[in-house]
């Protein structure tokens, strides 16, 4: 048996499996915007966030919410109360799978020093886990008050997808929202996609500016 320096593969296996949890922190997101002209002009509006009174989880309604308005606000708009006092009314719905189960395999490589040859002697090994990935939506319709009526059609409809590890929606839905205010009263004309990292600054206005409602 051939006497063998060992780079050790375990180390590097945990290495790489920061690395990949390092990635995976990152949230893709992809957003579709739909109205009957390029853009609405909503700086300077008032807009009503509509919290439904029968939602499935008044604590995840509100918190949604309480989060758009904070994204209407940084986004120029002005979030109000009443209907009556409002230009605009945001519908909002949101929602997340039960997940897909699927089989991950990857392969590692490293070298191992033969002390005799002074050559190098790959080594591989393949790696498999049961992963599952959640889909997450958030989609937002925005409504003129100015003659609304039950069979009133929304002027805006923005629609956020993503997909990923998280089974927690209050997790991700900062992700989905600012996505979803890149493209805020625009139509898209497509697909658009981000890839939004925790330390994203608009991630962190979006919470910031919760504390100056």
């Amino acid at each position: 048996m051939k006497p063998l320096y060992r780079s050790n593969p375990t180390r590097i296996l945990l290495l790489a499996s920061f690395i990949f949890l390092g990635v995976g922190c990152a949230v893709h997101t992809r957003v579709y915007g739909y109205a009957d002209v390029p853009q609405i002009d909503t700086a300077g509006k008032y807009i009503l966030v509509f919290e439904k009174p029968r939602a499935d989880n008044p604590f995840v309604e509100a918190g949604i919410a309480t989060k758009l308005k904070s994204a209407l606000r940084i986004n120029g708009s002005i979030p109000v109360k009443k209907l009556e006092a409002s230009d605009y009314v945001i519908i909002f719905y949101y929602g997340i799978d039960q997940g897909q189960v699927y089989t991950k395999t990857y392969s590692r490589t490293w070298g191992d020093l033969n002390i005799y040859s002074g050559k190098l002697e790959n080594r591989t090994k393949v790696f498999s886990s049961r992963e599952t990935e959640y889909s997450r939506y958030l989609k937002l319709e925005m409504y003129k008050v100015k003659g609304l009526n039950p069979k009133s059609k929304p002027i805006w409809i923005g629609e956020t997808f993503s997909k990923g590890s998280s089974s927690d929606l209050r997790l991700v839905i900062d992700y989905l929202i600012v996505s979803a205010f890149e493209h805020f009263g625009e139509n898209t004309n497509g697909e658009k996609r981000y890839i939004i990292f925790p330390e994203d600054k608009r991630v962190r206005n979006l919470n910031s500016s919760l504390y100056l409602q």
